[in-house]
């Protein structure tokens, strides 16, 4: 009888501990959740202790050191964000890429409304350097923006990032009253042609590019002209050949820009 007792005890003990990384996860989620609504409503001290609350169970837990990271960063503790990824990188190091990440979206995204044009467009740059399409509602707001220098470097990452989304825009600012957007665009869908990750299937990149060669600005239909021809569209770079010696004053750059882009060695005596 006793013997039956104690194995009862036993398994109720066994049980219970093997329920409690269950509940812990629970607990810790149910937390991570209410840091997350807190970080959203700018309640970022009671975000930072809630993370806390949730690392001291879990102390690899990536939800819990991003919103830590997130709200230090957003009350203006940069330098405390940055320790905060060190120790990471020292004990845990298999989620440190992805926290590392996280702070770089965040010091973007911050940069993205940041007066300064300058500061605006290397934000943008920076996103299609990173190479994440889903990144791409970040800078869609940099397509409107009042520089065009922004909304230049704005197509341009798109043009990195690629896909089927990044295409529809640039399509819709072909249509920019800036030529130096314009041809941003052409040069964003020249890269997403040559890319094998760039033109969404079944897209026939040519015909696009095609529809750009009637622009008013010289500039963009000469690179349009240029993309075809690295796209074996021989007329095209005949017309190039035409036009080039045509060229007088800062159109002339323009034109050795383009014949440089056709990639084509008769081009080189021009």
């Amino acid at each position: 009888m006793r013997n039956k007792k104690r194995h009862r005890v036993i398994l109720w003990i066994v049980c219970g501990l093997s329920l409690l990384p269950l509940a812990c996860s629970r607990s810790s989620e149910r937390e991570i959740a209410q840091a997350e609504a807190a970080y959203q409503k700018k309640d970022f001290s009671r975000a930072v202790a809630l993370s806390e609350s949730v690392l001291q169970k879990e102390p690899a837990s990536l939800p819990a050191h991003r919103l830590k990271v997130l709200a230090s960063m957003a009350q203006g503790e940069i330098e405390g964000a940055f320790n905060e990824y060190d120790q990471v990188e020292k004990n845990h190091p298999n989620i440190a890429p992805a926290l590392l990440k996280a702070i770089s979206v965040a010091i973007i995204n911050n940069a993205l409304t940041n007066e300064n044009y300058f500061v605006r467009s290397a934000a943008v740059k920076a996103i299609g350097e990173m190479g994440d399409r889903s990144q791409i509602p970040l800078i869609i707001p940099g397509l409107k923006d009042s520089a065009p220098f922004v909304r230049f470097f704005t197509v341009e990452s798109l043009g990195q990032l690629g896909g089927p989304e990044a295409l529809k825009l640039l399509l819709a600012m072909g249509k920019d009253p800036d030529g130096m957007v314009r041809v941003g665009v052409v040069k964003s869908l020249d890269d997403m042609a040559a890319s094998k990750n760039g033109a969404p299937a079944g897209v026939d990149m040519n015909n696009i590019l095609a529809t750009l060669i009637d622009d008013t600005e010289p500039t963009v239909k000469l690179f349009a002209l240029a993309a075809l021809t690295r796209n074996g569209d021989e007329k095209a770079f005949s017309q190039i050949m035409e036009i080039v010696p045509k060229l007088e004053g800062p159109a002339r750059s323009a034109g050795a820009a383009a014949l440089g882009r056709t990639k084509r060695r008769e081009a080189a005596p021009f």
